[in-house]
């Protein structure tokens, strides 16, 4: 068994919670930069209260930071990553989408409280953008457009590896644009957003609805899934695409289009040198992307030329490596 002792025995801590905080992960890197092996995953059953989250947080900490991980050392710092709206100048989860007893909670406050280490507390969004700018798919390339795909549509603008946050830390909230199309209805209870047409998690739940009326659908979603229905996933939904599944396709043309509507939008208007399409459709087939390419390069035909769009490359750690962080030393030290 290796172990790795990084310099002054210090271990900065990234901490990634998602999927309504059902999903934990907890990755370390040593004072060197060098990331530590093991990467600690937990899959709750249901969503936890913040309490249980802090307490099920704090053990996977220990975990890694002890045998027979990699490190045997103190936790310097430790970085959050929630996918969820927060307030990171209060280190305070600032919505209710992990549930009601979350709203306002101090999640850094009591994480550094249960770790003894000095928290920070960012969004899920802005975290995964951050790596990707600094150790991921868009190295060297500013300002980043980084889009995340997942159960909503979330964006963040990188620029010189620092997010924007906004005024209400509430930027990004790309899955809420206006796309003048007569689509599903929003989980905020609108029409014609974004969100309901692009997120993977839209993309199954029209997929699967739409097969119920159409037997070549169905067939290949039994195909692909082992006769689960239930268990399909936006990467097959793009292959099923591909496959010229004629529903399908026309679904995912759909959320093709509308997406590189917004990004022909907002390319005119923040000129990124580089677009980054995280979540699980980062995975998907390389196809989705070429569709988006081809989708972008016609809408700005004449009027800018189309940045380069590439798959984030930290999946799935992203968010998690982004949070951390090193705080800088105090006046006296």
């Amino acid at each position: 068994m290796r172990e790795e002792q990084a310099d002054g025995g210090a271990v900065a801590i990234g901490v990634e919670l998602a999927d309504l905080a059902t999903r934990l992960a907890v990755v370390a890197v040593t004072a060197d930069g060098r990331r530590i092996e093991h990467i600690q995953r937990l899959r709750l059953e249901r969503p936890p209260t913040p309490e249980q989250a802090v307490e099920r947080l704090g053990e996977l900490v220990a975990r890694l930071t002890a045998p027979p991980h990699a490190v045997i050392s103190p936790v310097s710092s430790v970085g959050v990553a929630a996918w969820t709206r927060v307030d990171p100048a209060r280190g305070v989860i600032a919505d209710a989408r992990f549930g009601a007893t979350w709203e306002a909670f101090p999640l850094a406050e009591r994480l550094a409280a249960r770790l003894g280490a000095p928290t920070r507390l960012l969004s899920g969004v802005s975290a995964a953008a951050r790596a990707e700018a600094r150790q991921g798919a868009a190295v060297g390339r500013s300002p980043l457009l980084y889009i995340h795909l997942g159960r909503s549509v979330a964006s963040a603008l990188v620029v010189d590896g620092v997010p924007l946050e906004g005024a209400r830390f509430d930027a990004g909230r790309l899955g809420h644009w206006q796309t003048g199309l007569d689509g599903p209805r929003c989980v905020c209870g609108a029409t014609g957003h974004l969100e309901p047409l692009v997120s993977a998690q839209s993309l199954v739940r029209l997929a699967i609805g739409m097969a119920a009326d159409d037997e070549q659908a169905l067939t290949a979603i039994h195909r692909v899934t082992g006769m689960r229905a239930e268990a399909l996933t936006a990467p097959q939904v793009v292959a099923l695409a591909r496959d010229d599944v004629r529903v399908i396709r026309e679904l995912v043309d759909v959320a093709v289009d509308a997406l590189a509507g917004a990004l022909a939008n907002l390319v005119v208007a923040l000129d990124p040198a580089v677009v980054v399409i995280g979540g699980p459709l980062a995975k998907a087939d390389g196809v989705f992307l070429d569709w988006l390419r081809e989708r972008l390069r016609a809408r700005l035909a004449g009027v800018a030329d189309p940045p380069a769009i590439a798959a984030a490359a930290l999946e799935p750690d992203g968010a998690a490596l982004g949070a951390i962080w090193r705080p800088e030393p105090s006046a006296g030290g």
